[in-house]
């Protein structure tokens, strides 16, 4: 239907093969690639017609060769490209890529036209499936569909609900260690105790979800040397080679990557092999439930068992993705809200107000005095919970293939054709969200006839949990997690950065997490 762009690299193979004299070869790789990377898509392609980037060959040559365009710089062209919806770039390897922006298009994309014409492609499924697992993150189609049929009964309500003392015990006994060590520090001679909200969050998290998924508590928070954890940790840990090792990671099968001799490759190795060793053990131990007993348990594995639609390899790879996807994004959400309320002390004075005002302290005597209702009473908590999902997506992008030949906003689109949607980019634009898209506004959340939807005109401008049949399943799980662990960090202690000038660098990969971490300083004045 359409005329379809070759790749880069099919042009390059297909000239090289050409009988041609050696230094011909050469002219014609260098045409290939100017016909592959400029010509044709400028003048001839079909998606010639979308507002596009406009960069210099050199920066041309570079992406090409060696990165993708970050989130920052596609908001970037978002707000300069005048556009009716969409518009174009060249990503890595000289592949053209349409970038969703206006709601009209998200819907189209992820909505309206998702598995019959658009799915995440298939090296991207088979990347995260190496990493973390062949669960429901990385199938496709049919197989999505009834993985996420079969494991929604274990994300409903009122299973939720009934994990909110888990949120909040933990949440509780994360902050008495800290105020544990912060009155040692003060009984020393010092004045504030000095952690890294990435390396506790990661923890606390960790404990969460392997209560939710399992129901085994890791006890990362009390045990930090046990051999697992520190395992399964040192992956999530801040490292400055992850910028390299991410763009290595889009030029290499993921299978070559675990083989290389680099401490990521090592890291992630060990990570796998620790988490596949727990989740086997966790389903012989199911095994052995008497039948009522297995009835009654209520954590994800057990409600994939029950349904029957999954072997012990699959039941390995589902719980594998809900460990890995549950507590690292939700570990990032402490972490950058802490970031987002150390630059605005006033929202977190505001919000300790709130908290200490409404909520017990949680301790122990006080773990099931918060259910759902009463956390969820609190205005200023939930909008500043929805203030931070909104600035500081956990998950930047994510990204779409056309199977077939279509149109997205009216652009014709060859099947094929990469599609980025990119929550860090819509959550931040003035087309959604106003002049003030950019700063951080909890009361967008509060006031006005669209408080619901932050001031948005639809409910397609929050993009945190993705839109559509990929949405997050275990959104409702993280909004309560987040909420209780936010609430107690804030109702406990003054946070301020260690660095009052800190600027975090985003090191974006499935995931974006500070590079090198999140130093802050504790205070508190025991008053709850």
């Amino acid at each position: 239907m359409f005329n379809r762009m070759p790749s880069f690299g099919s042009s390059v193979r297909m000239l090289l093969n050409m009988p041609r004299i050696p230094s011909w070869r050469l002219g014609w790789a260098f045409f290939a690639g100017v016909w592959s990377i400029y010509l044709h898509p400028r003048y001839i392609g079909p998606l010639r017609k979308i507002p596009a980037a406009q960069v210099d060959w050199r920066t041309s040559l570079y992406r090409w060769l060696w990165t993708e365009p970050s989130p920052i710089q596609l908001l970037q062209w978002a707000k300069s490209i005048p556009n009716d919806g969409i518009i174009r770039y060249t990503s890595i390897g000289g592949t053209p890529t349409i970038l969703l922006l206006s709601s009209e298009a998200i819907k189209e994309v992820l909505v309206t036209k998702h598995y019959s014409t658009f799915e995440k492609p298939l090296l991207a499924r088979q990347r995260l499936g190496a990493l973390s697992g062949y669960g429901l993150p990385a199938s496709g189609g049919e197989a999505h569909k009834m993985q996420k049929r079969k494991l929604l009964p274990a994300f409903n309500f009122r299973i939720i609900k009934d994990l909110y003392p888990v949120y909040w015990t933990k949440a509780g006994e994360l902050s008495s260690l800290l105020a544990s060590r912060f009155h040692q520090e003060v009984a020393a001679g010092g004045k504030t105790l000095n952690i890294d909200v990435l390396e506790w969050s990661t923890k606390v998290t960790l404990d969460i979800i392997g209560i939710a998924a399992w129901g085994r508590d890791f006890n990362a928070l009390r045990n930090p040397h046990d051999p697992f954890i520190q395992d399964y940790e040192r992956p999530f840990k801040p490292n400055k080679g992850g910028i390299f090792m991410k763009n290595v990671a889009l030029r290499l099968p993921i299978s070559v990557i675990l083989k290389l001799p680099t401490k990521t490759g090592r890291d992630l190795r060990t990570a796998m092999t620790a988490a596949r060793i727990r989740c086997r053990q966790a389903i012989e131990e199911k095994k052995k439930l008497k039948p009522e007993e297995l009835e009654k348990s209520k954590d994800i594995l057990s409600v994939a068992m029950k349904s029957g639609a999954f072997d012990d390899m699959a039941l390995v790879d589902q719980t594998m993705s809900i460990l890995s996807a549950g507590h690292d994004t939700s570990s990032l959400s402490l972490t950058w809200g802490t970031f987002a309320l150390c630059k605005h002390p006033d929202v977190q004075a505001k919000l300790r107000h709130e908290i200490r005002s409404m909520l017990p302290s949680p301790s122990a005597e006080n773990e099931d005095a918060v259910d759902p209702a009463l956390l969820e009473s609190l205005p200023y908590l939930k909008a500043v919970t929805n203030e931070i999902l909104r600035l500081y997506t956990p998950v930047p992008s994510v990204r779409r293939e056309a199977l077939q030949d279509t149109t997205i906003c009216g652009h014709s689109v060859p099947a094929g054709t990469s599609v980025m949607f990119s929550p860090w980019v819509t959550n931040k634009l003035e087309l959604h969200w106003g002049k003030n898209a950019e700063d951080f506004v909890p009361e967008r959340w509060m006031e006005g006839d669209l408080a619901n939807t932050g001031g948005a005109a639809d409910a397609f401008a929050f993009s945190t949990f993705s839109q559509g049949p990929r949405n997050c399943i275990g959104q409702g799980f993280a909004r309560a997690e987040f909420m209780a662990l936010l609430a107690a960090l804030v109702g406990r202690f003054e946070i301020q950065l260690e660095d009052p000038g800190y600027e975090p660098e985003p090191l974006f990969a499935i995931t974006v997490r500070p590079a090198e971490g999140m130093r802050v300083k504790l205070r508190t004045d025991g008053l709850w």
